[in-house]
Parts: C-alpha cells; sequence; structure tokens
C-alpha cells in the first residue's frame, strides 16, 4: 500500500516539474475575513486559474454571501497591480489568478443563554485568504 502511494506522490511530481509555466508575479494581497474555511473556499476552488475578468463575472452571479469579501479582495490585488505601476490598462486583459487559497485563522467562543439557566456554544469562525495574480509571458 505504501509503495502505490509513493509512485503517486513521483508521478504527480515528475509532472510538476515538466509544466513550464512562464508567468510573472504581478500582485499579492492578503486578509481575514469573518467566515469558515469551508464557505470561502467554495468560491475560491471556482476561480483558482481564471482571468480576473472572467472572475469578477463568476463572482457577480455567484449565489454564495462569500463572494462579497472574494471579489473585494480580487479588486485590491488589481488596484495594487495598477498602482505600484508594474502593469499597465492593456495588460489587465492578460492578467490571472495564479494562486488563491484560504486557511483557518482563530475562532470566537462565544456562549448563548439556552433553556433551563444553561449554555449552548457558538463559534464564530475567521479566515485567512491570499491571492497572487500573474500575467501570462508568451514563450
Amino acid at each position: 500500500m505504501v509503495s502505490s502511494l509513493r509512485t503517486i506522490v513521483i508521478k504527480k511530481e515528475k509532472k510538476k516539474s515538466q509544466d513550464k509555466d512562464l508567468s510573472v508575479v504581478v500582485s499579492e494581497a492578503n486578509t481575514v475575513i469573518k467566515g469558515s474555511v469551508d464557505k470561502l473556499a467554495r468560491v475560491t476552488n471556482v476561480i483558482r486559474g481564471l482571468s480576473v475578468a472572467e472572475a469578477m463575472n463568476f463572482l457577480y452571479f455567484c449565489p454564495y454571501i462569500s463572494k462579497e469579501s472574494v471579489a473585494k479582495l480580487l479588486k485590491s490585488a488589481t488596484a495594487n497591480a495598477l498602482n505600484e505601476g508594474l502593469i499597465s490598462q492593456t495588460d489587465l486583459k492578460k492578467l490571472y489568478i495564479s494562486e488563491i487559497y484560504t486557511n483557518q485563522a482563530w475562532v470566537l467562543k462565544r456562549m448563548r443563554a439556552a433553556s433551563k439557566g444553561k449554555g449552548s456554544p457558538r463559534k464564530k469562525a475567521y479566515s485567512k485568504m491570499s491571492i497572487k495574480l500573474s500575467i501570462k509571458t508568451e514563450a
């Protein structure tokens, strides 16, 4: 069983080394958002690898509430790239999301009144989200 897992991992590493993705990282943005990792991951997994225009279009029609915080971070990252002078307005079409991921931040533990003088715990989750934008370069 272990040997079969080991060969799968080696094959994946070889495939990764053969892929030559010619891209330049332009902008990065990080933030902490109120909401669980699972709810944010539903949105971030879909827009990973899309161009910025396609991702904003998807987020506009997405039915999840977490889309607002993801769209806000995406707009911030594109504005950072423009304001720092790393890209021009014409290069916005080449801009795509190279990395986007969410991790768990902290959990606030609160108590809510329940019947018979007891309390029931409430957990309010926060998540860290990071995004990297890149420009595809011609080979």
